[in-house]
């Protein structure tokens, strides 16, 4: 959570920016201090003592706080025009907290990027401990870790994983494995009878390389916007306790850093 954060604000503090969103968004400046209320509704629960809360309520109060503290630019006494000019003019460690704070509660652009994986890993968790108590499965969810399956040795072998993940969740329970064909023309799983097909393997190869493909493409397209040379090893390392140690954000990234590594754990 700390490392994707610090990476967050690096990446969109970049001047020129690679993303418009951080300037005007639906024709309007982008202000961070608007709360996506409708996506915290599935944080805090509905109030129920059997509810598990990802963030309280006070804690959201003050993030809002917090927003709106680093968005008065003291040298104009307004607020800043926007997001984008407010982590340009910020210093570092008040930037990465503004940045961060818009990745948990902000409705529009990125915000709330880390808010929803978490409650996403939180609810896969719970469904799969229903499906393998009714089911008895003992992988019904396929996690993967970053820093592990999508490095560049891995990266092809970990694609095929996921397609072929993906082509036998479609596959109807109880058919035979052999009925589990992919449309060609709709990469959709499908029987003998139903149309062209192609070979689940073959399916999985063509998959892998237009993937490649895309990657490579992508790369060499942001290769202006590479932000892991902006600060040293060491200087990410200071960031990270700082931003660790932070009454407000620490706990909560914390917290939300235990419940996505418990997902590594599903994997068999």
């Amino acid at each position: 959570m700390l490392d994707m954060a610090i990476s967050n604000y690096l990446y969109h503090s970049q001047d020129p920016t690679p993303e418009k969103w951080v300037i005007e968004s639906e024709g309007k400046p982008f202000n961070p201090c608007v709360i996506d209320h409708e996506m915290l509704h599935f944080a805090v629960g509905d109030g129920n003592e059997s509810d598990t809360k990802l963030i309280s309520l006070e804690q959201v109060d003050q993030l809002e706080e917090l927003c709106h503290e680093l968005m008065f630019n003291p040298k104009t006494m307004e607020p800043y025009q926007h997001y984008f000019e407010a982590l340009r003019s910020l210093p570092f460690d008040d930037g990465l907290k503004l940045a961060t704070m818009m990745l948990l509660v902000t409705k529009g652009g990125a915000g709330g990027e880390i808010m929803r994986m978490t409650s996403n890993v939180f609810r896969l968790n719970e469904w799969q401990r229903q499906n393998q108590a009714e089911r008895g499965a003992a992988n019904t969810v396929l996690t993967m870790k970053m820093d592990q399956d999508w490095t560049d040795d891995n990266y092809s072998q970990s694609l095929d994983r996921v397609t072929g993940f993906l082509i036998d969740d479609l596959e109807p329970s109880g058919e035979d494995e052999n009925k589990g064909d992919v449309d060609a023309s709709s990469g959709n799983a499908t029987s003998f009878e139903d149309g062209p097909r192609m070979a689940r393997d073959d399916f999985i190869v063509t998959v892998r390389e237009q993937a490649l493909s895309l990657r490579q493409s992508l790369m060499q397209g942001h290769d202006n916007h590479i932000t892991r040379t902006r600060i040293t090893p060491e200087e990410r390392l200071e960031l990270k306790a700082k931003l660790g140690a932070n009454e407000l954000l620490g706990p909560i990234l914390s917290s939300f850093q235990t419940i996505v590594n418990s997902a590594y754990g599903l994997k068999k």
